[in-house]
């Protein structure tokens, strides 16, 4: 046991056969150098087990803090990917939970209607109905939530079609498009 349990010389009963003559009581000090570095060991972990909450407690708010400077510039593909890596981290509130599932949320809700508007522009392209693939190409917003490199350069290459045939009509005076037309 501790050694400053026993202070004042009070120990516990001790076995022994009755009869026999007591024993000198040797004065006991308060506290025995083993029991000072057991002290100080539990002092340092509860001091060392503060500072690191207090570390992890600021590294969760500064990374949820970058993650919302991303998703507010409009950089969603690299605000996705911070809110990733907050999964890692050890300290997240329940507000920082909600931001995350909210932010992560819309941003999959976007990637999805993306992928519905690539899907429609693809199939009216390959019907070869040119005006409403590139009808449906003006509902796309930016940025880009593609996660496929394929999809990607195709997007691309519908944009510079779209933006070639746009250059076209604007070039074309509007009197010669309709001596065209009433044939």
């Amino acid at each position: 046991m501790i050694s400053f349990m026993n202070f004042m010389n009070k120990r516990p009963i001790e076995d022994g056969e009755e009869g026999q003559e007591p024993k000198a009581q040797v004065p006991t000090r308060f506290m025995s150098w083993q029991d000072a570095i057991f002290l100080l060991v539990i002092a340092a972990l509860v001091v060392g087990g503060y500072y690191y909450f207090q570390f992890t407690k600021q590294k969760g708010t500064k990374q949820f803090a970058e993650c919302q400077k991303l998703y507010e510039a409009n950089d969603l593909l690299a605000s996705e990917a911070c809110y990733e890596k907050t999964w890692e981290l050890s300290y997240v509130t329940d507000s920082m939970e909600l931001e995350r599932q909210k932010h992560l949320g819309l941003i999959g809700d976007k990637r999805t209607i993306q992928m519905d508007i690539f899907q429609q522009v693809e199939s009216s392209l390959l019907e070869g109905d040119t005006s409403k693939a590139f009808e449906e190409m003006s509902k796309m917003t930016e940025p880009l939530l593609l996660l496929d490199q394929e999809q990607i350069q195709l997007w691309k290459e519908w944009s510079q079609k779209r933006a070639i045939k746009a250059a076209i009509s604007a070039a074309i005076p509007t009197s010669v498009v309709d001596s065209t037309q009433k044939p």
